[in-house]
């Protein structure tokens, strides 16, 4: 009687944990796609986290909110132009969704930790970069000018493709016909 009652309970609450466990396993997985370059994967990614969001209870949510909300967060609150613009924009859609849809306690103790998570490691990067540059400043300097160089080569590499776009492909003949158009004006 009673003994069936409950193993059939401990049963539903491991199916429902071995599902919970398949959901954080993939989101986990999903996770470095919201960083990378591109909008396809990333944006799936972000489509995924959102359907999590609008399609669980709320007492589930709050399970995964530790897996979900740091990638979310992270490419929502991204400054370093990493992160697709478009991707960026459904980022900040499904953390208002994951807003209203987690316990308020939850969700807020979870961003927390992401922000401060955040913070402690462009601290620790600041830090070390200050150390790295009392103890060896030579290396410091060629990394500088190693990174100058960079950045002019990178202004060049653009004014190039901007010339060539600009010129509109002349060369092969593809062009818009500009001067073509002009040429047989003139006659």
């Amino acid at each position: 009687g009673e003994g069936e009652g409950e193993a059939g309970g401990d049963e539903e609450e491991g199916e429902e944990g071995s599902r919970l466990w398949a959901l954080r396993l993939l989101s986990m997985r999903l996770a470095p796609l919201m960083r990378k370059p591109g909008e396809v994967r990333g944006s799936a990614a972000a489509r995924w986290y959102g359907a999590l969001a609008s399609e669980l209870s709320q007492p589930q949510l709050d399970a995964l909110l530790p897996v979900i909300v740091p990638p979310v967060a992270r490419a929502a609150d991204d400054a370093s132009g990493h992160v697709h613009a478009a991707v960026k924009a459904r980022a900040a859609e499904v953390l208002a969704l994951l807003q209203r849809a987690a316990s308020p306690p939850a969700f807020v103790a979870v961003y927390q930790r992401v922000q401060d998570a955040t913070r402690d490691a462009r601290r620790e990067r600041k830090r070390k970069a200050a150390l790295a540059a009392v103890a060896d400043p030579e290396a410091t300097a060629r990394l500088r000018i190693a990174k100058n160089l960079s950045k002019k080569r990178q202004k060049a590499r653009k004014l190039s493709t901007m010339k060539r776009q600009r010129d509109g492909g002349g060369s092969l003949g593809l062009g818009t016909g500009k001067k073509r158009r002009q040429t047989e004006a003139r006659r």
